[in-house]
């Protein structure tokens, strides 16, 4: 579509200016002021659409840019590891001493089992 609308505009330029200089040209006399309004106002219809023309090519490479980015994204977003809420052995303030996984509850390090719920070391 913007393709089109380029060419499209570039035709109207050109068709545009042998247009006016046809109109301008009065009885074997060339009047530059009527060249120049009929020329303008063309022109700046030839600007017009080819602008409208350019930003569909800027829309068109932003979208497709934005595609490769989400597509590059993915691959890092899964390599990331889930934090499935695994418990760790947190070391405890007191030396000599583990807190629990479940209950986070201070042991002493001689205990395999948490004073509190049992559970493993």
């Amino acid at each position: 579509m913007s393709k089109i609308l380029k060419i499209t505009a570039a035709i109207l330029c050109i068709l545009g200016f042998i247009g006016s200089i046809a109109s301008a040209k009065i009885a074997n006399e060339f009047s530059f002021t009527l060249f120049l309004g009929s020329f303008s106002s063309i022109a700046i219809s030839s600007a017009v659409l080819f602008a409208i023309g350019q930003i569909l090519d800027n829309q068109e490479m932003i979208l497709g840019n934005q595609a490769i980015l989400l597509k590059n994204q993915e691959p890092a977003a899964a390599e990331q590891p889930q934090n499935e809420n695994k418990s760790v052995l947190i070391p405890s303030a007191r030396p000599g001493y583990w807190q629990c996984k479940s209950c986070h509850t201070e042991n002493p390090s001689s205990r395999k089992t948490c004073l509190e719920c049992g559970a493993p070391k």
